[in-house]
């Protein structure tokens, strides 16, 4: 199988993205496929929470450098277990919208050239992504066959699905595809979070996808587990929010699956 290759992303910020990233890592890890995580955040929330806290900002072999051209692929891999590699992430991403324009190689194809060499390596590559149109969200876009849009069931969320799609339309990648939109930190014993989701629903026409029919409930069970640098599904096996991962990961892969 030729690897598929999704970007976790939303402009909006604090909408759940890396831990939409570790849901997917894991979750597909644990249905034995080969994954690579790519952190493309200068907040490196992935890369911490990955590698249990270790820093790379010393090592010459991040994101920062692959982008740059560097460093290749097969030498920024950090072995997370025996089903998940890792390409670091470190603070000096900010600084990569001038490396770029300084040298010439401000484009976006940058990761799409940079990973072909070890595409063939991995079943699924996830990219995680910061919450700001930028050079790093292009690269990501125009490398990727899938996105998936975490957010939240609140009127900010709603709004900004038009600027998400204004952006889209600016990619140049004919065969990316909005798997869907993910509903995160749930609570659906408001009247109020149903509400707002139907209208993500609604507003989820613009960019030609749906809102998935799993929603992650609101449960500090993820922050323990991120806290103790474990997965959801090794954290709490039997916790409803574990279900939802479960459940959004088969959901996710039908959707590839049934892709034609």
């Amino acid at each position: 199988m030729k690897a598929k290759v999704i970007t976790i992303t939303n402009q909006k910020g604090g909408t759940g993205k890396t831990t939409t990233s570790l849901f997917l890592a894991y979750g597909l890890a644990d249905r034995g496929k080969h994954v690579l995580v790519i952190d493309l955040d200068q907040q490196a929330d992935a890369t911490f929470s990955l590698s249990q806290g270790k820093q790379y900002d010393d090592s010459g072999k991040t994101s920062f450098e692959l982008l740059t051209g560097e460093t290749a692929a097969k030498d920024c891999l950090v072995p997370i277990n025996l089903l998940i590699d890792l390409i670091p992430a470190t603070k000096q991403l900010a600084q990569l919208d001038v490396a770029l324009a300084q040298n010439n190689m401000y484009r976006a194809d940058l990761l799409k050239d940079a990973i072909k060499s070890i595409k063939s390596k991995y079943d699924y590559v996830l990219i995680d992504t910061p919450p700001a149109l930028s050079i790093l969200i292009t690269n990501a876009l125009t490398a990727s066959d899938y996105m998936v849009i975490p957010t939240q069931a609140d009127l900010y969320s709603i709004k900004g699905l038009a600027d998400l799609a204004q952006t889209i339309r600016q990619i140049n990648n004919k065969k990316l595809k909005v798997a869907g939109i993910l509903i995160d930190r749930y609570n659906a014993r408001t009247v109020y979070s149903k509400v707002a989701a139907d209208l993500l629903s609604q507003g989820a026409a613009t960019l030609k996808t749906k809102v998935f029919d799993t929603k992650i409930r609101e449960a500090i069970v993820v922050k323990e587990a991120e806290h103790q640098f474990k997965s959801i599904y090794d954290y709490s096996k039997r916790a409803g929010v574990t279900k939802d991962a479960n459940n959004f990961v088969d959901e996710l892969l039908e959707v590839i699956q049934n892709d034609k």
